[in-house]
């Protein structure tokens, strides 16, 4: 009965990750390379919910159509591996600033972590 919980919990879970997404958009002019990853965990976290949200409805009705159901099991391997890899990108970044801190923050800019970002997200969606 897992996916009773994950149908009664998902749309909570995009209703508060769509508000911090909100939140931090709001105040993107004051956004550090740390707030990129995080904004991308979160618009993922919203991607997952839905995958999973549709996934409890499929088990609820059980329908005879497989593209569905591999559809939502491709949407959430793709969500894990994202997850996974911009985690490690926002550990390597962390271990990278902690260890070189002003020559680490004066060579990496904001546009090269947004599109190391997108290439995640992109690797993710073939995996």
């Amino acid at each position: 009965y897992s996916w009773l919980a994950a149908a009664a919990v998902a749309p909570f879970v995009v209703i508060l990750s769509c508000w911090t997404l909100a939140v931090f958009r709001s105040y993107r002019p004051d956004w550090r390379l740390l707030d990129i990853f995080l904004y991308a965990l979160v618009c993922m976290e919203v991607a997952s919910a839905l995958f999973s949200f549709g996934y409890s409805i499929l088990e609820a009705i059980r329908p005879a159509l497989e593209a569905p159901c591999r559809f939502i099991i491709w949407g959430l391997t793709a969500t894990r591996v994202f997850h996974l890899s911009a985690v490690t990108s926002l550990l390597l970044d962390r271990a990278l600033a902690t260890k070189w801190p002003n020559t680490y923050r004066s060579s990496v800019r904001h546009s090269q972590v947004r599109y190391h970002v997108i290439v995640l997200a992109i690797i993710s969606i073939f995996v």
